[in-house]
């Protein structure tokens, strides 16, 4: 269906021609009333709508609410269709009915959308409005669109855009007025009558463009035959139907708003209620809550912990039996507030003694405020109790008000007068003291002006000195006189005012304490320390002991020290009798005033005005003195021990013995400090010595100099560096003593003196800084005391020449150990070698003899084996010379005497030097005999010489000495031997000589000068030789001036000499049948000794270890065994043993 064909406007037609249309005003009255309802019910969702605060809560009800309006709508427009009859038959189409309802729901949608309660401004009302206006529009023409009849409908033109233009006024209108509505409404009831006027405005907007849209309907006879066929008639009593379910509807729609709100009213008041469950329990004082009978409602944390009861065991019962108080001091019960605040309606406090007890018995102290809770209209509906625990305040102000007690009889008991007055001098305040003293109790004081109770003069110097401290704010000493019954009595008064809380002074007390005594004592002290001031030592004891007695006219005064030996007895350091010193004397205690003075009887000091006698009558010097009164008080010590005592005696009464108690006492601590000055003098010079004296023993030289680097002390290493005398060289500039020629700038020691810094400085012989032809290390020290301030300067200079000279010979020493430490390695390595070679050579010997032997009756191959057999044994000397070098072969060693081995030797050496060398030779008579294998010294002379040989070019000397000399441990420091007598052999020559680097690898293995024609062995075999006979070799050299070799040999006794002499006599041939077992773990040794022994007839058994030789004599008796001494796992020494 075309919608637009109904819908033109009039042209031609006469409008007198128009079927005559009629209404029923009863639908049309069902229908404006339908409009209003909805209206309403939407407006109503609309407010409902701005309270939700989920968002799909809000998006239903927005959703229901467009419904509701949009629907309501349609249905006053289809009642009002209804409504309207012609002539002629009128259907509709069902399906564009029903799809004209969506422009409805669809602006009702928009406006409920876009409209809140913000200020109905005219941007905020515009653009609904057209919406609503233009909603109602197009589904008012879709309604009449689905209109089917036998006529053409024709619109006047400005009535229809009246009909859009009355809708979209209206409806702005009501937008307006319901906005301004839900601005001032005051509930959220669903019987609001300010949403009653914009709900008959947009109902009557929406009714009001349908009925003008109708007035602009016009038709006109025609046949649409086809188009009436397909609709469908719609009888009046639907208006009926329609008009139940919408208004049904809208009545459901507002139950349903009125239970959500309700919903919402209890969760709100259930999260206020929570919101004051929390606010009470988190405050910090305790609250009970009442209702208007005084039974608890509520009771947050504090309160249940204060009163000991539980809320769920509280609530309900009446507050005077859960808040349980009485009167802190008279423990009566206290009125409950409760009844006090029913009875006035107004909020009331306890005192500040009031006692909680709570149900525990535990009792606080509490402060508290009870209010009344009011309706709106007044009326008492309950009462909230707040109170707190003020335990501590209470404690506080009870220690307070103690405290004012106790400060009112200290002051009461005070020496001193106390009194306070204000600015005009009224007494406010004065202590017993000052009572007693003008014969007054402090009741009569109080309130009086100081002028009354006063004289005149006097009391106007106190105002007027009160008024001074009043005026500068500050204290104002002075001195008053007092009048008493003994006479006048100074008194030394402060005059201080006392402020209040903003720094304002309201009076001033007066502390005035006599001094009277105090001002005699200091004169007498005066007139006695002017005495003594310029003593000391015994000096100050005897001035003081005769100023004593003069002064106070004492025939007797002493001051003695407790003896060393016994603390009974004492011995006077100064002895005054009559006015003149005495020599000093020692006495026994025991039984004396003094006794009781020194060991602290009832006190330390001790006064008997008089009648001391018949206190001590076993003390036969009081009564030999005739002493009749005493003072005596001790002398004390740093640690709190008595040491002496200062006594004085009379031989008439003793006035005034508290004035001399007190000068004595004064006196004892000068007297206990001269005696501590003297100790530390003696101790500082004892110190000072023990200083010289330790200092003294070292052999640096050490000084100690002042900040400012002048001398205070030094040893006698300094002074006998430096050539001055402690004299001459205390308090001097240490820069001119040990840098004369020197600036402290370029000095490494004045810059550590002035930057005041630990140093360690080493300076050598050509430093200009060092003053001295040594090297030296200077340390340089700061003495600090305990809050590390620099004090003084400790400087030591020690000689480095003996260090050095050390380090040099243990740089010797640490060569010589690595020398020996190659020689055992090459040794070790030669013997290992020589020892296999030896094994071999003995068994090619071995059997050469028994070749030669049976060849007897074949000369010429008998001869070639003797000459296997001298082969054989030349390689054996080889061999023995290198078991000599490895130390391993000491069988020929036997006194020698040395000068005969070189007159031996000296024919070959000159031979072998040929010509050019001219042999020398120094040999001393008597020489000592030496213990040695002859041929090892002669190819140690022989290896010595050629070597010279070839450092010398052309024709020159070589000299042999020899020499007894006996070594003493200085002397053996750079040798590596014991102390003792030695035999020297020099070697020296005349050729090129050798620097220190060649000096110092000479005795190397394989180290050799000569290059190819060298084999490095020659001196280092020489090496070997001394230090296997325990002696020692040093060697000088210097290029150009020649070389020295100097052996050291041990001394042999004679009476010792274990030689051996071996005999000429050829071996017997021995033959026999014992039983013979060999041991030996070289396997041809061990078959050619068993094949010799069976060649003379014996036994021969065979065994290739200990082990297996151990075996066999488990088994089988032997009469000899012949076992070769080293051998794996046990040596022959130790099968030796076992078999033993």
């Amino acid at each position: 269906m075309n919608i637009l064909e109904h819908f033109s406007f009039t042209g031609n037609e006469s409008v007198s021609s128009a079927l005559q249309a009629h209404y029923d005003y009863r639908l049309v009255l069902l229908s404006i009333l339908l409009a209003v309802i909805s209206s309403y019910t939407a407006f109503l969702l609309s407010r409902h709508i701005k309270s939700c605060e989920h968002g799909m809560q809000r998006l239903m009800w927005l959703y229901v609410g467009a419904f509701t309006l949009g629907g309501g709508i349609w249905a006053m427009h289809f009642i009002g269709m209804l409504a309207y009859s012609l002539p002629i038959t009128i259907k509709y189409n069902v399906g564009l009915t029903i799809v004209s309802v969506i422009p409805a729901i669809l602006a009702s949608l928009v406006v409920l959308e876009t409209t809140d309660k913000q200020a109905p401004d005219k941007g905020r009302i515009l653009l609904p409005s057209i919406f609503m206006g233009g909603g109602i529009g197009i589904m008012h023409y879709t309604g009449m669109a689905a209109m089917q009849m036998n006529g053409v409908m024709r619109y006047d033109f400005w009535l229809f855009v009246l009909s859009i233009i009355t809708a979209v006024i209206l409806a702005g209108i009501s937008l307006k007025v319901k906005l301004l509505a839900d601005r001032h409404a005051g509930s959220n009831s669903i019987f609001s009558y300010r949403l009653v006027l914009p709900a008959v405005i947009m109902g009557g907007a929406v009714s009001a463009m349908h009925y003008i849209g109708m007035a602009a309907l016009f038709v006109f006879p025609g046949t649409k035959a086809g188009h009436i066929a397909s609709a469908t008639w719609l009888p009046a009593d639907l208006a009926r139907v329609i008009s139940v379910v919408v208004v049904l509807l809208c009545i459901i729609l507002i139950t349903a708003i009125e239970i959500s709100r309700r919903f919402e009213l209890y969760r709100i008041i259930k999260d206020s209620e929570q919101d004051l469950t929390i606010t009470l329990n988190s405050i910090g004082d305790a609250v009970i809550a009442t209702d208007a009978e005084g039974s608890i409602k509520r009771m947050n944390p504090v309160a249940e912990k204060l009163t000991g009861w539980s809320l769920d065991d509280a609530r309900g019962k009446n507050i005077r039996k859960v808040f349980n108080i009485v009167n802190a001091v008279t423990r009566e019960p206290v009125r409950n507030p409760v009844d006090k605040v029913i009875l006035t309606g107004n909020t009331v406090s306890l005192s500040n003694h009031t006692t909680l007890i709570s149900k525990d018995g535990k009792e606080y102290q509490i402060a508290d405020s009870a209010s009344p809770i009011k309706d709106a209209d007044g009326d008492i509906k309950g009462m909230v109790l707040v109170f707190s625990d003020t335990s501590k305040q209470y404690e506080l102000r009870e220690k307070a008000r103690k405290s004012r007690n106790e400060l009112q009889a200290i002051m009461n008991n005070s020496p001193s007068i106390i009194f306070v007055t204000d600015d005009e001098g009224v007494l406010t305040f004065a202590n017993r003291k000052f009572g007693n003293l003008l014969g007054m109790t402090m009741k009569d004081t109080t309130g009086k002006n100081i002028s009354d109770v006063l004289p005149e003069e006097m009391a106007n110097e106190i105002l007027q000195k009160g008024q001074k401290a009043i005026r500068h704010k500050e204290a104002i000493k002075s001195e008053i006189v007092l009048g008493h019954k003994d006479g006048a009595h100074i008194y030394e008064s402060v005059h201080f005012p006392l402020f209040e809380e903003n720094s304002q002074t309201y009076a001033v007390c007066v502390m005035a304490t006599d001094i009277t005594e105090r001002r005699k004592t200091d004169e007498i002290m005066q007139n006695i320390a002017l005495g003594v001031s310029a003593q000391i030592g015994e000096a100050f004891f005897e001035s003081l002991a005769l100023y004593l007695a003069n002064t106070f006219s004492f025939e007797y005064t002493l001051i003695g020290l407790k003896s060393r030996h016994s603390s009974k007895t004492v011995k006077t350091v100064a002895l005054c009798v009559d006015g003149v010193i005495q020599n000093n004397v020692e006495y026994s205690t025991a039984g004396t005033p003094c006794e009781q003075v020194l060991e602290g009887y009832d006190g330390n000091t001790k006064s008997f005005s008089s009648g001391i006698q018949q206190v001590f009558p076993d003390d036969p010097m009081l009564a030999e003195l005739n002493v009749q009164g005493y003072v005596g008080v001790p002398l004390v010590d740093t640690n709190h021990k008595s040491i002496g005592l200062i006594a004085v005696m009379s031989r008439n009464e003793i006035i005034n013995t508290g004035l001399i108690e007190n000068v004595l006492q004064i006196f004892a601590v000068r007297t206990v400090a001269e005696i501590d000055r003297i100790k530390s003098e003696e101790v500082l010079l004892k110190s000072s010595q023990e200083w010289s004296f330790a200092m003294d023993f070292f052999e640096d030289a050490i000084y100690l100099v002042d900040l400012e680097g002048r001398l205070i002390r030094a040893n006698k290493a300094f002074y006998n560096m430096t050539g001055l005398t402690a004299s001459d060289a205390t308090g001097m500039d240490i820069d001119c003593i040990i840098n004369p020629g020197c600036s402290p700038e370029s000095c490494p020691v004045s810059k550590a003196y002035i930057e005041l810094r630990d140093s360690d400085i080493v300076l050598e012989p050509d430093d200009p800084n060092n003053m001295t032809s040594k090297p030296v290390q200077i340390t340089v020290r700061i003495i600090r005391n305990n809050k590390g301030d620099p004090l003084s300067i400790l400087t030591g200079i020690r000689d480095l020449s003996n260090v050095r000279a050390a380090e040099k010979e243990n740089a010797r020493l640490q060569h010589e150990l690595h020398q020996s430490q190659k020689m055992d390695a090459l040794g070790k390595l030669t013997g290992g070698i020589a020892h296999d070679y030896n094994n071999m050579l003995g068994v090619i010997m071995g059997y050469s003899d028994l070749l030669y032997t049976a060849l007897t009756d074949q000369p010429k191959l008998a001869r070639y084996a003797q000459q296997i057999h001298h082969a054989s044994k030349r390689g054996a000397k080889l061999t023995h010379k290198l078991l000599a070098f490895a130390r391993h072969d000491a069988f020929n060693a036997r006194s020698v005497d040395l000068n005969t081995l070189i007159r031996s030797q000296q024919d070959m050496l000159e031979k072998t030097l040929t010509v050019r060398i001219k042999l020398k030779t120094s040999l001393a008579p008597d020489l000592w005999p030496i213990w040695i294998d002859e041929s090892e010294m002669e190819d140690a002379i022989l290896n010595i010489s050629i070597n010279s040989m070839h450092a010398i070019e052309g024709n020159g000397l070589l000299t042999i000495s020899t020499c007894n000399k006996s070594l003493n441990e200085t002397d053996v420091l750079s040798l590596g031997v014991p102390p003792g007598d030695y035999v020297l052999l020099s070697i020296s020559d005349t050729g090129c000589g050798m620097d220190e680097e060649t000096r110092g690898k000479v005795f190397e293995p394989f180290f050799s000068t000569k290059g190819e024609m060298g084999t490095g062995l020659g001196l280092s075999q020489v090496y070997g030789f001394v230090k296997s006979n325990n002696g020692a070799i040093k060697v000088y050299s210097e290029p150009g001036h020649g070389s020295e070799f100097t052996l050291y040999f041990p001394r042999h006794s004679d009476s010792n000499d274990l030689t051996h002499q071996q005999s000429n006599n050829q071996y017997e041939n021995v033959s026999g049948t014992e039983t013979i077992l060999v041991v030996d773990d070289e396997p041809a040794i061990l078959n050619l000794s068993c094949e010799i022994l069976s060649q003379h007839g014996f036994v021969a058994m065979k065994a290739n270890s200990a082990s297996e030789a151990l075996e066999i004599l488990e088994h089988q008796p032997v009469d000899l065994i012949l076992s070769d001494i080293i051998m794996p796992d046990m040596n022959g020494y130790q099968l030796a043993a076992v078999i033993r």
